[in-house]
């Protein structure tokens, strides 16, 4: 489950810490969305209104990567609950950081929040099946 763990940290680098284009060009920064609210969470009731948008599959994946990495982290590491939500805020963090100083794109309050949402379903499945597990020996 560790490797799973891992491995899902460098499939959130990948997915969303890399430049649109190849070779990325450098102009300046990216925006910088601070107040939740104004960013992928903005738009709710368009987002709900058409699911298959891009907005809605934006909201959805920034929730979603996070799952996998913190169920398995929960499993692998027993006992590290907090250790564990540390971990996936600070890549969620650096992602945005990365996001706003090198790729030029949007930084915001609201990916981290649709990050920590993620991480924190994955954390209690994680515990759940851990928990069934240590019920079996």
């Amino acid at each position: 489950m560790r490797v799973i763990a891992v491995g899902s940290a460098f499939s959130i680098v990948a997915a969303t810490a890399v430049p649109y284009t190849w070779p990325p060009v450098r102009y300046g920064l990216g925006d910088l969305v601070l107040v939740p609210g104004r960013g992928g969470m903005g738009d709710l009731a368009q987002i709900l209104a058409a699911p298959g948008s891009l907005a809605a599959i934006l909201l959805a994946a920034n929730v979603l990567l996070y799952i996998p990495l913190t169920l398995a982290a929960a499993v692998g590491w027993p006992q590290r609950s907090a250790t564990i939500l540390l971990a996936a805020l600070l890549l969620s963090l650096s992602v945005e950081t990365v996001q706003y100083l090198v790729l030029e794109r949007v930084a915001a309050t609201d990916d981290v929040i649709l990050n920590m949402t993620g991480a924190v379903m994955g954390l209690a499945a994680g515990i759940a099946i851990r928990n069934q597990l240590s019920e079996r020996d």
